[in-house]
Order: C-alpha cells, then structure tokens, then sequence
C-alpha cells in the first residue's frame, strides 16, 4: 500500500480506531449490505477478497460509521435501512442525473451542520444545527418521521428518549491522521 493510498482509504480496523465504533458493528453493515437501501451497488463495490482487507474511502467510512451508530440507537436492520433512504431522499431529492453512490454525499459534506436524531428508538429527524449555514444540506429539515411507515410522525410528536449522533465529531475523527 503507497503512502498515499494509505492516507486516503481506510480498513475496517482504521475506522474502528478513529471512530470508536467496534470494528464487529461496521463488519455488520457491510456484511448484512445495510448501506444498500441507499446505494444499491455498496456491496459488490466493497466485496471482501481472500487475503485482501476491504478498503473505503472516508465517505464511504463516514457511511459505514454513521449506519453503526444508528444501529447503536437501538435501530433494527429494517429501520436502519429505511432511515438511511429518507437520509438519501432527504440529501438528494432529485437524484435524477446523480451518481447514486453519491446520494448521501451532503451528509458527509455537510457534517459539522448536520443534526441527526433518533426517537424512542422508532423516528428520525434530520436538518441544520441552528444559526449554521450550509451550502451542502438541505434548507428544509426532515421533520421527525416514523421508520415504520416513512410518514410524519403524529403531529405533537415528542420522543421520551432521544439519541442523538454527533456527525461532525464523526467526520473529524475520521480526517484524523
């Protein structure tokens, strides 16, 4: 591996380092495709070789850290797949024209932005942190919606348990050298 190879594409073992995820959760989400129900094609693109480690660029590791940490919020697979397409719905709404693989690059550039919430274990609510102005992310947030149904929650909604991820901490963790 060159230097700068090294320097820009990560293994499983080096987001884990970085990140503080356990390298066990972000083998989860590639092994189980759980990133797929945003980017169809992130399975074969990250296809383990025998003797060969997987490597991800730091999008594609900030994706694999950000889907083990909705998974930590007590996220089941189903869940977590239709919160990282309302994610991706959200990010890009009109795809038309887009490299699906990019979908969810506005969650990645815009992380220090980015407030991402989930409640009770069942809602996801997604927009700008107050005051932060970011060309990458939507203007309009993604109000609190059920992962069940991919509706608006009830209107009054208000979670008894909220888990919120740090996305910026996340990106900065993984730019580390």
């Amino acid at each position: 591996m060159t230097a700068e190879k090294s320097s820009t594409m990560l293994d499983i073992d080096q987001i884990a380092e970085r990140t503080g995820i356990q390298p066990r959760a972000l083998r989860y989400v590639v092994d189980y495709d759980l990133l797929g129900a945003a980017i169809p094609w992130f399975k074969d693109m990250h296809a383990p070789r025998r003797g060969v480690p997987r490597t991800f660029s730091k999008y594609f590791a900030y994706l694999l850290a950000l889907a083990a940490s909705l998974r930590k919020a007590n996220l089941g697979r189903e869940a977590l797949e239709r919160a990282l397409r309302l994610l991706a719905d959200w990010a890009t709404p009109n795809p038309h024209g887009t490299d699906y693989s990019l979908r969810l690059y506005p969650l990645f550039e815009g992380a220090e932005d980015l407030e991402l919430e989930i409640g009770d274990g069942e809602c996801l609510r997604a927009g700008r942190k107050s005051g932060v102005r970011s060309g990458s992310l939507p203007k309009i947030g993604l109000p609190w919606t059920d992962l069940g149904s991919g509706q608006s929650a009830e209107k009054g909604y208000r979670p008894i348990v909220i888990s919120r991820i740090e996305t910026g901490l996340l990106r900065r963790r993984l730019d580390m050298r």
